[in-house]
């Protein structure tokens, strides 16, 4: 009896330790999902933010604010 008593302990451990591994490959299935989804949307923001259709017309001169008052100091010395 004893034997088959700790046949049936060994055997629920090898179910939880695998299932314990089942829920582990989830998660980190989750997070591998989660961490493309996030860089796709970082990627997208980019190419807003770089390739705006409203920049093409703008002259790089004239780009900035800061560029403007920088040269409105350098017209003064």
């Amino acid at each position: 009896m004893s034997d088959m008593d700790e046949r049936l302990k060994l055997n629920e451990k090898k179910d939880q330790t695998e299932k314990a591994e089942g829920k582990r490959g989830v998660r980190l299935l989750s997070q591998v999902i989660a961490l493309i989804i996030c860089l796709l949307i970082s990627f997208t923001v980019w190419l807003a933010v770089h390739y705006r259709e409203d920049r093409k017309d703008e002259p790089v001169e004239t780009g900035g604010e800061a560029f403007g008052g920088y040269s409105d100091v350098t017209s003064v010395l």
